[in-house]
């Protein structure tokens, strides 16, 4: 883990160039800044900083903007709660999302996606795919046909092997002391 890290950050140069630029260290301010420190790699593995202006001081708003940037030179997308999905021209707001980093596709991720469409008044279970893509939808009118619909394609996606076989969901019996009460 440390070895990756330091290769992310520069650190360790693959063809060991002497005297190329890296981020030597990333630390935090007082004040909630992330600072990065510039520096040229060394001939030992070492680094030493840069001399003048050897750091960059980044707010945590242009922190969240370089993440955000970073993150959209990935190869996938990963849809978050209250995120728009278009499905056949109706737009749904993801409800409830759950990724899985299933071997059966190649380590890339896998989720399942609770939706609901305002206009049709109708929940969907969707699967997403590593591009931010849904598609396999199961569509219904009740709540709470959506969420066990969610719930069993949650327990297929931690089966992806085609010689295991997920569980069978059972929601026929909660034990009295499982039970939801209310105070009102």
């Amino acid at each position: 883990m440390i070895k990756k890290l330091k290769r992310a950050l520069g650190m360790e140069v693959a063809d060991g160039r002497p005297g190329a630029d890296v981020i030597g260290r990333v630390s935090t301010s007082h004040s909630g800044n992330s600072i990065l420190e510039i520096g040229r790699f060394n001939e030992d593995g070492s680094w030493t900083k840069v001399q003048d202006g050897g750091h960059i001081a980044l707010t945590p708003e242009e922190r969240e903007k370089l993440i955000e940037v970073l993150e959209s030179h990935r190869r996938y997308k990963v849809i978050e709660l209250g995120d728009t999905v278009t499905v056949v021209g109706d737009e749904f707001e993801v409800l409830a999302v759950q990724y899985l980093n299933a071997t059966a596709d190649g380590g890339r991720l896998r989720g399942t996606v609770l939706a609901y469409c305002d206009r049709k008044r109708e929940y969907a279970v969707f699967t997403a795919n590593p591009y931010g893509e849904v598609n396999y939808g199961t569509y219904t009118h009740s709540s709470q046909d959506a969420l066990n619909a969610y719930a069993t394609r949650i327990v297929e996606h931690l089966y992806p092997h085609f010689n295991a076989s997920p569980p069978n969901l059972t929601f026929a019996h909660v034990a009295e002391r499982d039970k939801l009460t209310s105070d009102a």
